[in-house]
């Protein structure tokens, strides 16, 4: 991200400048050992701004919609251990019938969360993708990489399988036997205040371990 020049790049931008008080901590880069440090960089402006997508969702049976998500946006079996029987649908086209514990859209933020604990890639933020991937799929299904001008579809097809969907880990709303879910790229976004590069924080705190 580039840095900012001033203070705020923005009159009406609000950023995050996030305090890691726990383990992994990806997105609150700064330790509360640095606070101060921060505080010092951002009043001089030496810092970046990350801008991160959100994920918007809908019931297309009702109308509904859900809260934006800025990790991902779920659908799960409402019983614990029950499979889905789902149908995937890209831009209206079928892409594939499946049974799995679960189907989630993430955002690029959300690419190093849970996505990346069920196999999905690694998207750098600021590439403007979303991800679909399934969760312990009873058949072969790898990750799609979708533009976010798409719009999927999760359908459930099964008479008596209810589901729910999740945004960032939040148990929303039940899913109806044979409704379906839209996801797509939301018009909000969140912002964060960087220091590092997102290739550093990515070889610290998540994948690149070094042997020891």
């Amino acid at each position: 991200a580039p840095m900012c020049p001033g203070l705020w790049p923005s009159p009406f931008m609000i950023l995050l400048a996030c305090v890691n008080m726990g383990s992994r901590g990806f997105l609150t880069e700064v330790y509360p050992d640095d606070v101060e440090a921060a505080l010092e960089n951002m009043l001089m402006g030496d810092y970046g701004v990350e801008e991160c997508i959100k994920v918007a969702s809908k019931s297309l049976d009702t109308d509904d919609t859900y809260p934006d998500a800025l990790n991902e946006i779920l659908i799960s079996s409402s019983m614990p251990s029950k499979m889905l029987d789902m149908r995937l649908s890209i831009d209206g086209v079928h892409i594939m019938d499946i049974q799995a514990d679960g189907a989630m859209v993430a955002t690029p933020t959300g690419s190093t969360a849970y996505n990346l604990s069920a196999g999905g890639p690694i998207v750098k933020p600021g590439v403007e993708a979303m991800i679909l991937t399934t969760i312990c799929p009873y058949s072969y299904f790898r990750s799609v990489v979708v533009p976010t001008d798409s719009r999927i579809t999760v359908e459930l097809i099964k008479p008596r399988a209810e589901g729910i969907v999740i945004a960032d880990g939040r148990e929303y709303a039940p899913i109806k036997p044979l409704s379906s879910v839209e996801i797509w790229k939301s018009e909000h976004t969140t912002r964060f205040v960087r220091f590092k590069p997102f290739y550093e924080r990515l070889e610290r705190r998540l994948i690149f371990r070094k042997v020891r």
